[in-house]
């Protein structure tokens, strides 16, 4: 993922977010939710430009997030639903447990 000067388009940061492809974002606040094809959701910090947190295997397979696919994705409570035609029924993501772990 990079940081880019928007008028010069040079990268001032860039993130490695896994090993494989980010296939969903999702923008709360200050806080982006990144999920890769690996498994991995990370929590990035809009004003640092910095991972906050991370956690492996939050799902079996990968996910779309909200206004990709369908609106699969909720965030209610702390905790973020996911549906996916990869998976069979609905995952559950504790935000508040992400955010801890930083």
């Amino acid at each position: 993922m990079l940081l880019l000067d928007k008028a010069t388009l040079f990268v001032e940061k860039e993130l490695v977010l896994g090993k494989k492809n980010i296939g969903s974002l999702y923008l709360d606040g200050e806080a982006l939710y990144a999920a890769g094809h690996d498994g991995k959701l990370f929590k990035v910090s809009m004003r640092s430009f910095e991972i906050e947190s991370s956690v492996k295997n939050a799902h079996k397979k990968m996910f779309d997030c909200a206004g990709i696919y369908e609106d699969s994705t909720y965030i209610e409570n702390n905790f973020m639903y996911i549906s996916s035609r990869n998976i069979s029924g609905i995952d559950r993501i504790s935000l508040k447990e992400l955010y801890q772990k930083r």
